[in-house]
């Protein structure tokens, strides 16, 4: 275990979240060095994930060069490499994987986050308010970001969305009203948001295709708004 959490803990720091929450305790992260994270590889042409497949894990990038395309753009190739993240919505959402990663040098390494797991120990941890806080504006990061669900990136979770993000919560933090505008929250509501916004935009296509604009829905404020 202690291995472990040597190997772990500085793959985990490099997500904002998961740094602040080292720093709240090294229980929950002792844990999902154990039982959530591993190491893994891909060689030459072989696929990490690939677009319709359920998205269950989130990937830190070790060494090696991936090539990202997303189903509408295939033409389009976003190259990752050491240092970056992917796959992040798997961690907070019910995803499905909206593009193709393939391993685009001799070998690639990485660690992946399993999202079940993740959440199994978090869910249960004195943290939990905390990390449904983040991913209710993870969601809303997302959905601001994208005009329609097809479009949305497996790439989504930069450094600076991350920390886009992180800006709210940190100032909550600083005073010490975790709860606040945010009371009440759970990961099983962020789920369940997701799922509603998938239906919303499926209906919107259906109803209003190449009629009058887009819109698409606001979580903040459970209406709709003109993109």
């Amino acid at each position: 275990m202690n291995l472990q959490m040597e190997v772990g803990l500085p793959i985990l720091e490099t997500h904002p979240l998961l740094k602040h929450l080292t720093v709240l305790g090294n229980n929950e992260i002792s844990r999902l060095c154990e039982k959530a994270l591993k190491e893994a590889g891909r060689i030459y042409g072989e696929d990490l994930f690939h677009a319709g497949a359920s998205g269950e894990k989130m990937y830190f990038i070790q060494s090696g060069r991936l090539n990202y395309a997303s189903e509408q753009h295939p033409d389009v190739i976003e190259e990752v490499n050491k240092g970056n993240r992917c796959s992040e919505a798997s961690v907070w959402l019910t995803w499905e994987h909206h593009g193709q990663m393939t391993c685009a040098d001799h070998n690639c390494n990485f660690f992946q986050l399993d999202g079940a797991g993740f959440r199994n120990i978090m869910i249960r941890s004195e943290h939990a308010e905390l990390c449904s806080m983040y991913a209710r504006l993870f969601l809303r990061k997302l959905i601001e970001e994208y005009i329609t669900e097809e479009d949305a990136s497996d790439l989504f979770g930069s450094d600076a969305e991350v920390g886009s993000i992180m800006t709210p919560i940190r100032a909550v933090i600083r005073t010490s009203n975790l709860m606040g505008d945010f009371g009440g929250m759970s990961l099983a509501w962020a789920f369940q948001e997701w799922r509603d916004w998938h239906q919303q935009r499926k209906e919107e296509r259906k109803n209003a295709r190449n009629a009058g604009p887009l819109q698409r829905l606001c979580t903040c404020c459970r209406g709709t708004h003109d993109v």
